[in-house]
């Protein structure tokens, strides 16, 4: 099951129209097409959707991930990943590693590992290769979308000053007339870890 499915099963469990539901966090049209599958939403508005509404985001996430055991939608599982994230939930992450990291692809077990580390705070489930990996594949030419900027913010550690710089340039360059306050409060938080790891490995330049 999709998430779409599973939020249009909690839907009609409270007797709301898709209007009453999307609210005012996405368009109602948007809404339609994410319970249709048409489209994806962000892991930013399903947690808001899922507040709102008062459903159990916990319950919500064993849910799919239950029903996501018996199929292979990568985006599926990235999109449980990333909500676990901001959850700060780490049993739904151990869960997927367990029941689908041998059949993942190398860029969702590169997730499960990075999200792995950063919730328990275990910079060792990392190794090397990781670490290049996860250079390559999963920052590589990425749209910087929330998601992804509040993912390498609290993974700036595994890359390079150089590395560092380059990506930050990408990002300045995308966001410099935002008026979005999550994204001003995330580019904030990374220009902060970015002077911090400089400091700390002392490229004061």
């Amino acid at each position: 099951m999709t998430i779409g499915e599973l939020l249009k099963e909690n839907r009609k469990k409270l007797n709301l129209t898709q209007k009453e539901m999307a609210g005012t966090i996405v368009s109602t049209s948007f809404y339609s097409r994410v319970e249709q599958d048409n489209t994806r939403i962000s892991a930013i508005d399903l947690l808001k959707i899922l507040k709102v509404h008062h459903i159990n985001i916990s319950d919500f996430i064993d849910q799919l991930t239950i029903k996501l055991n018996n199929q292979t939608d990568e985006d599926e599982i990235i999109d449980t990943l990333f909500i676990a994230f901001f959850n700060n939930d780490i049993d739904t992450v151990m869960q997927l590693k367990k029941n689908i990291y041998l059949r993942a692809s190398q860029t969702t077990k590169l997730y499960i590992k990075l999200i792995e580390a950063l919730l328990k705070q275990d910079r060792t489930i990392l190794n090397k290769q990781d670490d290049d990996l996860i250079r390559k594949e999963l920052f590589n030419g990425l749209n910087w979308s929330i998601p992804t900027l509040k993912l390498f913010t609290n993974s700036m550690f595994i890359y390079t000053s150089d590395e560092l710089s380059f990506l930050l340039t990408s990002i300045l360059n995308k966001y410099q007339t935002t008026k979005n306050e999550t994204v001003q409060k995330l580019i904030a938080s990374i220009c902060i870890n970015f002077l911090d790891l400089c400091y700390k490995r002392k490229n004061f330049t």
